[in-house]
C-alpha cells in the first residue's frame, strides 16, 4: 500500500510537469499580467490535502527550518532521500513545504494561507521556479519577479529567518533553451542576496558532468533528483543551513553615512548595479599594501571587498579573505578602505596613517592587496549603485569584467570557485 501511494504521488507530480507545448498560447507579453507574482491556489483535491497537512504540522510548532518549493523539494520524502533528510535536516526541526507541480504563484498563495502561520523558523531554504519555465508560460524576468516576491513575503512574515535562496536546478539531458532561460533567472535572483539575511547559492553545476550534461544517475528523468542527487544537495548546503539554524548570523554594520549638504534632503538611490553588469572602474587614492592595480584587466578574476578599520565584522572576515587568496592564487583580492570615519572639524586627517597602522598590525593575517579611498569614490560607484549600505561587502568580477557576486565575503566561496572554474 505504501508503494502504491508513492506511485500515485509520483504520477500526480509528473502530470503537473507536462511539457509546455500543449499549454494554451499566452497573451501578448505587453498586455498580460505576470502570473508568476499573482498568488493562486490549485483545484486538485490532493494538492489541497497536502497544503492542509503542512499547515497542521506547522501549527504544532517546533519548526526551526523549512524547505519551500515544488516536487523537487517534496522529493525529500521519497525512498533514499528521506534517509538523508532524517540524518541531516530532521535534527534541525525541519518541515517540508514542497508540493509537486507548484509554481511561484502557488507558493505565494500558500505563504498567505497558513504555511508560515505562527512560526518564525531560523532558516528557510527556497528552490522554486522550474515549473514556470515551460515554453512561453513565463519569461525569465517574470519568474525572477515571482521568486523575489516569495523571498520578500518570507522576510515580511518572519524577519528573523535566514533565507537560503537556491538557484533553480538545471534540467534536460543536455544544454537547451529552457536551461538558458533558467540560467538567466538565476542571474537575476542572485541580486537578492543582501549578505545578511538573504543568501543566494548556486549548486547547479554540482549535478552536471564536465560537458554540461545530466545523467540518469543524478536525475532519472533529467528533472527530479535520485537519492544520489539529494545527497549532492545535502552535501553542499547542510553546513550552511546548520549555521543559520544555530543562529550564527553573519554580522554586518552600516557604513558611516555621508551627511547631505545644507538645504538638501538625503535620498535613497535606485539600485542600478546588478550581478551580470560590467564592473565599475577602480578609483582609489592609493594602494597601501601589495602591488597597485590600475584597471580590471580582461582574463583576470577579482574580489573587491569594502571594509573599515573600525568595523568589527570586517575584521572578523579578514582571515577568510586571506584563506581564499591563498587558495586561489591567480585571483586578485583587493580590500578597499572606503568608509574611514571623517576627522573632527579642525582636526588633522590621519585616516591614511590609521589604515597603514592597522594593516601593519595584521601582518600575514591580512595577506592580500589593500587600497585606500578617502573620498568614497569607490563606494559611490560600486556600493551605492548596488544598493549596499553595510560592510563588509564583497564583489566578484569575472574574467570578462562582469560582476558575478555581490554580498558578504563569508558567503562568496562557492561563487568564487565557480567563477574561477569558468575562467
Amino acid at each position: 500500500m505504501h508503494r502504491f501511494k508513492l506511485a500515485v504521488i509520483h504520477c500526480l507530480i509528473s502530470l503537473t510537469l507536462l511539457p509546455a507545448a500543449i499549454a494554451q498560447p499566452p497573451q501578448p507579453a505587453a498586455t498580460r499580467a505576470n502570473t508568476a507574482t499573482t498568488p493562486a491556489p490549485r483545484k486538485d483535491g490532493w494538492w489541497n490535502q497536502r497544503h492542509e497537512a503542512m499547515n497542521a504540522r506547522v501549527k504544532q510548532g517546533n519548526v526551526d527550518l523549512v524547505f519551500i518549493g515544488d516536487s523537487i523539494t517534496q522529493g525529500w520524502e521519497g525512498d533514499g532521500a528521506k534517509d538523508i533528510w532524517a540524518k541531516d535536516f530532521a535534527p534541525l526541526h525541519a518541515v517540508n513545504l514542497g508540493i509537486g507541480g507548484d509554481r511561484t504563484e502557488q507558493v505565494l498563495w500558500r505563504l498567505d494561507n497558513g504555511n508560515l502561520e505562527g512560526i518564525s523558523p531560523k532558516a528557510a531554504v527556497i528552490m522554486i521556479g522550474t515549473n514556470n519555465s515551460n515554453g512561453s508560460d513565463n519569461t525569465s524576468e517574470e519568474i525572477a519577479a515571482g521568486i523575489k516576491a516569495i523571498v520578500e513575503k518570507v522576510r515580511v512574515k518572519s524577519p528573523t529567518t535566514h533565507v537560503l535562496l537556491l538557484a533553480i536546478f538545471p534540467r534536460g539531458e543536455k544544454p537547451n533553451p529552457q536551461r538558458e532561460k533558467i540560467e538567466k533567472v538565476n542571474v537575476l535572483i542572485s541580486a537578492l542576496d543582501d549578505g545578511r539575511m538573504v543568501h543566494y547559492l548556486d549548486i547547479g553545476h554540482k549535478f552536471l558532468q564536465p560537458d554540461g550534461t545530466l545523467t540518469k544517475e543524478i536525475m532519472p528523468d533529467f528533472l527530479h533528483l535520485s537519492p544520489k542527487g539529494y545527497q549532492i544537495w545535502a552535501d553542499n548546503t547542510t553546513a550552511r543551513i546548520t549555521e543559520y539554524v544555530n543562529a550564527k548570523s553573519i554580522p554586518a554594520v552600516p557604513m558611516t553615512p555621508i551627511k547631505p549638504a545644507p538645504g538638501q534632503k538625503a535620498q535613497t538611490a535606485p539600485v542600478t548595479l546588478h550581478v551580470g553588469d560590467a564592473a565599475p572602474a577602480l578609483t582609489v587614492d592609493s594602494f597601501v599594501k601589495g602591488e597597485e592595480v590600475k584597471t580590471l584587466a580582461a582574463g583576470k578574476v577579482y574580489v573587491v571587498e569594502f571594509w573599515a578599520t573600525w568595523c568589527g565584522p570586517c575584521i572578523e572576515s579578514i582571515p577568510h579573505l586571506t584563506e581564499l587568496q591563498h587558495k586561489h592564487k591567480d585571483v586578485v583580492c583587493i580590500g578597499v578602505a572606503s568608509s574611514e570615519r571623517q576627522p573632527a572639524e579642525g582636526a588633522a586627517d590621519t585616516r591614511l596613517e590609521g589604515v597603514k597602522s592597522f594593516i601593519a598590525k595584521q601582518g600575514d593575517k591580512m595577506d592580500y592587496r589593500v587600497a585606500y579611498d578617502s573620498k568614497r569614490a569607490m563606494s559611490n560607484s560600486w556600493m551605492k549603485p548596488a544598493g549596499q549600505n553595510t560592510i563588509p561587502t564583497a564583489f566578484i568580477v569575472d574574467s570578462k569584467g562582469k560582476i558575478a557576486f555581490i554580498g558578504h565575503p563569508n558567503e562568496m566561496e562557492a561563487a568564487l570557485a565557480k567563477v574561477v572554474a569558468a575562467k
